[in-house]
């Protein structure tokens, strides 16, 4: 599915699917209980070695199942034991009342809320889940705070008028706080996620190679690692501020804004990683994107882009606390940020950007007089890579 055919509805990722509300706990012992033959009769015998062959076999797939399955779960929080069985009737789970990690196993939608310590919830299902978070924190110490196993559609809702943080830790093979081994779907009005990353070399958000799309919310990630990491990346509403040691935005293929307010400021001092690591670049569309970095290197939007973008390279490192602003000839306020993190890079674009000049300040002086005469400005010396393979624009 090409990125301009990713916006996905705030309905979908809240639709009921009414399914049954079971969670499922443990694996089988897998014992093949054997049995005396009757001596001298020879049908008997070629009879009870066929029934033999045929147990035999269906143990060991069985046993294979089962083994593949105890692996699944060890790699998220060790033994299966771990993995408790929840009756929640009407698909509302309270994690403050649990002390052990928990697995969805039944598509559906569930609502979460509670504080849940040291543990995880697992989304371990064939088909899509929702995952309404209605007021959760959860910590934890091994892995992701919340996993998606299997490559379905994950749809995350924020509640309104609620606040929601994950929190990971340790190191594993799911390493986001939030993490999705299929798409990711996000949505909601005024509710909150914060997103605190810890695993090294991890991310925030995480869906892998597959699409991660954000509908709506307020979405605050801090990281030690990348702050969005999927295979296409789309922002078509909501408030996201990424402030991310390494890449703000990592994928696989591309990325589209289409709306919505998006800030990423880059923390670290690998000067490797930048606000934006895309195989095939990124383009604005709509909405508000600020962007700051520390390193000699950007990457610009792509010049399929359909709303104005201003890339520069300032002079000096300005510090943490900045307050930067862009100006038009008339001295109307287009943008206005405070910076998070020490930075030398900039990208700004929004709506009220078109041909023409702008000045911009920084901690109210004017620093940098900026002509815009095409989709993409770029001021400064600087190695900008804006020239990845080009792709239809996201409308």
């Amino acid at each position: 599915m090409e990125g301009h055919e990713k916006k996905i509805s705030s309905e979908k990722a809240t639709r009921k699917i009414n399914p049954a509300s079971r969670y499922t706990i443990g694996i089988g012992d897998g014992n093949v209980k054997t049995r005396q033959m009757p001596k001298n009769h020879k049908l008997v015998v070629v009879g009870a070695l066929i029934a033999a062959a045929v147990l035999l076999v269906a143990s060991i797939i069985v046993i294979v199942v089962l083994l593949n399955h105890s692996e699944r779960d060890s790699d998220v929080f060790g033994e299966t034991d771990k993995v408790i069985q929840v009756d929640t009737g009407d698909n509302e789970i309270n994690l403050s009342e649990h002390t052990k990690s928990i697995r969805i196993t039944e598509a559906g939608e569930y609502t979460l809320r509670g504080t849940m310590n040291d543990h995880s919830v697992i989304v371990d299902t064939d088909s899509d889940v929702t995952l309404v978070l209605a007021g959760v924190t959860i910590n934890s110490k091994d892995t992701a705070a919340i996993v998606s196993l299997g490559e379905h559609d994950l749809f995350l809702a924020l509640a309104d008028d609620t606040t929601n943080t994950l929190t990971d830790s340790g190191s594993s093979k799911y390493d986001a706080a939030l993490y999705a081994s299929g798409s990711l779907i996000i949505n909601g009005q005024n509710g909150v996620l914060n997103i605190v990353e810890q695993q090294e070399k991890g991310g925030g958000i995480s869906a892998k190679s597959h699409d991660l799309v954000i509908d709506g919310g307020v979405i605050n990630i801090k990281s030690v690692g990348d702050g969005l990491v999927g295979g296409t990346v789309t922002i078509n509403d909501g408030t996201v501020s990424i402030m991310a040691e390494n890449n703000g935005i990592k994928g696989d293929e591309d990325a589209f804004f289409n709306g919505g307010s998006t800030s990423i400021t880059k923390t670290g001092v690998n000067k490797e990683s930048t606000d934006f690591s895309l195989e095939k670049g990124y383009s604005i569309h709509n909405g508000i994107v600020v962007a700051l970095g520390d390193a000699n290197t950007l990457e610009a939007p792509k010049d399929n882009s359909t709303q104005y973008s201003i890339a520069l390279l300032l002079p000096t490192t300005y510090s943490a606390g900045a307050n930067i602003v862009m100006t038009d000839s008339s001295g109307n306020v287009l943008i206005n940020h405070t910076a998070g993190a020490d930075f030398r890079t900039l990208i700004l674009s929004n709506e009220q950007i078109h041909e023409g000049s702008y000045v911009l300040s920084i901690n109210g002086q004017a620093v940098q007089t900026v002509d815009v005469s095409s989709i993409v400005t770029v001021v400064g010396e600087v190695n900008v890579d804006n020239n990845a393979e080009d792709d239809s624009a996201s409308q």
